[in-house]
């Protein structure tokens, strides 16, 4: 029925009545493909920029690594550069996908949602692999502290989470998801830069203590938005279950 109302308290804050649901997701279809494609415009426009960096100081990868001279660093720089070059075409990709009315109907209502979230969290995944320490662990280079420029990089991945938190924050304030899906990005964004770390970064006790501490913040940071745009979702649930039903009322009085 349109008058029972999802409570913040519900755990997946959906309507029981799938017609509602349906009709909540479809009057934010709009909004959600606009922002969708302004959203990824923002970032191909930053990723641009990053490669123009990349490529300026190809050696060093844009001041990443270490230039030894003998061309050991540059397996890592083009890994890299292939990955930067990858969220690229993701990003492309998805603003070609929000521009064909053809494929948004073909994918649907609750499509649309899944190939978004599936996107962010690709680019999250893509992102945390460009990491350059992370990128000498997969280019099978162990040899960190030489070949890593940790003047440019932080050494305790503050810039990763910084960078990470700036994506997730983004995509809550400007994608009207629902908070269903954005929980699940909130959660794989944060399993992705646990087990990136962890198997990927610099050994070592104090990096395990900065990862530690940083996903501790992470945690603390997603929770909080999670929690204030499920207390929003919530509230937008509640008008829009007021609206249909004074419509109805209105249809029924005609």
């Amino acid at each position: 029925t349109w008058t029972k109302v999802p409570q913040f308290g519900d755990v997946f804050l959906c309507f029981p009545n799938s017609v509602a649901e349906r009709g909540f997701m479809a009057c934010r279809r709009e909004k959600l493909v606009g922002s969708v494609r302004l959203g990824l415009v923002l970032t191909l426009i930053f990723a641009i920029l990053h490669i123009a960096l990349v490529c300026s100081r190809w050696s060093t990868s844009g001041g990443a690594f270490i230039d030894g001279g003998d061309g050991s660093q540059l397996t890592s720089v083009e890994l890299r550069a292939g990955l930067i070059l990858a969220v690229t075409a993701v990003l492309i990709g998805g603003i070609g996908f929000t521009m064909s009315q053809r494929m948004l109907s073909a994918c649907g209502l609750f499509g649309f949602e899944v190939l978004v979230t599936l996107m962010t969290q690709l680019v999250v995944l893509l992102v945390v692999l460009q990491h350059p320490p992370f990128v000498l662990s997969l280019a099978g280079n162990e040899d960190m502290e030489s070949m890593v420029d940790w003047r440019q990089v932080s050494r305790n991945e503050s810039d990763l989470g910084m960078l990470l938190v700036v994506w997730t924050a983004g995509t809550h304030a400007l994608l009207p998801l629902r908070w269903i899906m954005l929980v699940q990005l909130e959660a794989v964004t944060l399993l992705i830069y646990v087990l990136c770390s962890a198997l990927l970064g610099v050994k070592g006790l104090p990096h395990d203590v900065s990862m530690l501490s940083n996903t501790l913040q992470m945690f603390m940071v997603l929770l909080a938005m999670g929690l204030g745009k499920r207390g929003v979702e919530a509230l937008e649930r509640k008008a829009f279950t007021q609206v249909a039903a004074e419509r109805t009322r209105r249809y029924m009085a005609e």
